[in-house]
């Protein structure tokens, strides 16, 4: 139904001058969300910005989102404008200052100290238009704030659903997960990638996600990892720690016992695939003991690659991760198929 996935949302607009903008920002009243996208606009992209309010051009607006206890303001939308212009007015302390470098010759090379005055006051007195909103219902989660982002995002390079849940569930568990799929090199070396990222992160998020909430799950897995963040935002310590030795233990040992070839197609990892065999491992090794996990000293350890190219074979198998992977049936049919196969190999 219509009323399960739409929001009940108030919104208002809000035209504020740029040096308020600026010091709003700067006195955190306007935010920039933990771990969303760093600044990646080149200054001279910030330049043509600050240009084309010093000539008076018609600017995007920002869109803002209102916290309910806080009246503080996440950036929705806006973050790289805000930014740019944060850079550029001077702050006391900052010793960095900002040339313009945009198109135009008659401000080239000029940072705010050296603007003429009645260019700075036009600067200043620019209009930035704000649209302020604020999610009524449902009251148990922040969906909308998750479609806004997706679907406003202007930066020019659209954020990552991780990046966005991030941002809006940020806690223990999203610093976790970050230093987790950052700083774990059995998790790293079992990925065989270098380099850290937010499709990484979700992967870890959708591993825990599953292994604890399958039952649970339901479509679209989107929703279903928004809620767990939300709902698991600062677990316990000694639960964070019970879940990074789990994915250490199980990254370590499927790394060790199947070949990495297994969770490839197309030169790239395929989660459904890791997500499958990752969950389907734990759950047949959780009542091992540490040592018989890493040092796989339980019977037939050398069948279990075998069991993974027989599973990735079995066309029931190959239903579930090409058509609807992400339906409940799809998703829970893996894991049970993959649980079941290695069973059999686990003992």
């Amino acid at each position: 139904m219509l009323s399960d996935i739409s929001y009940n949302i108030t919104s208002y607009g809000a035209d504020y001058p740029v040096d308020g903008i600026v010091r709003r920002f700067r006195q955190e009243d306007i935010f920039v969300p933990d771990f969303q996208r760093k600044l990646v606009w080149r200054w001279t992209q910030s330049s043509r910005f600050i240009e084309s309010l010093l000539l008076g051009l018609p600017v995007p607006g920002i869109f803002l989102y209102k916290e309910k206890d806080s009246e503080r303001m996440q950036i929705v939308d806006g973050q790289q404008r805000i930014l740019s212009l944060n850079r550029f007015y001077p702050e006391k302390g900052k010793s960095k200052t900002y040339k313009l470098k945009g198109d135009h010759q008659y401000f080239l090379g000029q940072d705010y100290d050296s603007l003429k005055p009645e260019s700075r006051r036009k600067l200043d007195n620019s209009i930035l238009h704000a649209t302020i909103f604020e999610q009524r219902s449902p009251e148990n989660n922040c969906n909308s704030i998750y479609e806004v982002f997706g679907r406003i995002n202007t930066g020019g390079t659209l954020l990552h659903s991780q990046e966005i849940r991030s941002c809006l569930y940020y806690g223990n568990l999203s610093r976790w997960l970050r230093e987790f799929n950052s700083k774990n090199e059995q998790w790293r070396q079992f990925l065989n990638c270098s380099k850290s990222d937010s499709h990484n992160e979700e992967l870890i998020l959708r591993i825990i996600a599953l292994k604890q909430n399958l039952n649970d799950y339901s479509y679209p897995l989107k929703h279903f990892l928004n809620s767990f963040m939300e709902s698991n935002r600062n677990p316990p310590q000694q639960w964070l720690d019970s879940m990074e030795k789990w994915i250490d233990r199980i990254s370590y040992f499927v790394a060790k016992n199947i070949s990495q070839s297994i969770f490839i197609r197309n030169n790239r990892i395929v989660p459904v695939i890791v997500e499958a065999i990752l969950i389907g491992i734990w759950n047949c090794v959780e009542k091992l003991e540490e040592n018989e996990v890493l040092e796989g000293s339980f019977s037939k350890t050398k069948l279990l690659e075998e069991a993974a190219i027989q599973l990735l074979e079995d066309s029931e198998f190959q239903e579930l991760i090409k058509k609807k992977t992400t339906s409940p049936e799809a998703v829970k049919g893996r894991i049970e198929k993959a649980t079941k196969a290695f069973r059999e190999v686990i003992k």
